[in-house]
C-alpha cells in the first residue's frame, strides 16, 4: 500500500476514534440529579409564559446505567422513569412501559452546573443538585 494511502487510513481511524470518545463521554456530563428551575412554554417557537419551580419541587436524575427518574412537580402526579439515550446534543427519554418518547436538544453551561432541555413545546432550565 502506498504511504499516502496509509496516512489517509491512519488519519481516518484517528478522527473516528476521537469522535467516538467525544460522543461516548457526552452522557457523563448529564449524570447526577438536576432541579428544574423553570419551564418556558413555546408558541410558534417563541416564549409564551414561564413557570418557576422551588428547589426540590421537580427533579430529574440520570444514572450511569442509562436509566433516568423524574419526580412529579405536584403531589397528584406520579414519578416517571425509563431509559435515556444521548446522541450529540439530542436526548431521548423512553418512559418505562410506554411507547411514548420525549425528545430534547440539550445544552450544559456554567461549568456543568446548568442544563437546558428544549423541545418543540417548551424550554426547561435546570441546575445540578449539590
Amino acid at each position: 500500500m502506498n504511504s499516502w494511502k496509509v496516512k489517509i487510513l491512519v488519519a481516518a481511524v484517528v478522527i473516528s476514534a476521537g469522535y467516538a470518545v467525544a460522543t461516548a463521554q457526552e452522557p457523563q456530563s448529564l449524570l447526577g440529579s438536576w432541579d428544574y428551575k423553570s419551564m418556558t412554554n413555546l408558541k410558534d417557537g417563541k416564549p409564551f409564559g414561564t413557570i418557576r419551580f422551588k428547589p426540590g419541587q421537580w427533579t430529574i436524575t440520570f444514572n450511569a446505567d442509562g436509566h433516568w427518574t423524574r419526580n412529579a412537580p405536584f403531589p397528584a402526579a406520579k414519578p416517571q422513569s425509563g431509559k435515556y439515550k444521548v446522541h450529540e446534543r439530542h436526548l431521548t427519554l423512553n418512559l418505562d412501559g410506554m411507547e411514548h418518547r420525549e425528545k430534547y436538544e440539550f445544552a450544559i453551561q456554567n461549568d456543568g452546573k446548568e442544563l437546558t432541555l428544549t423541545d418543540k413545546k417548551a424550554i426547561f432550565q435546570t441546575v445540578r443538585q449539590p
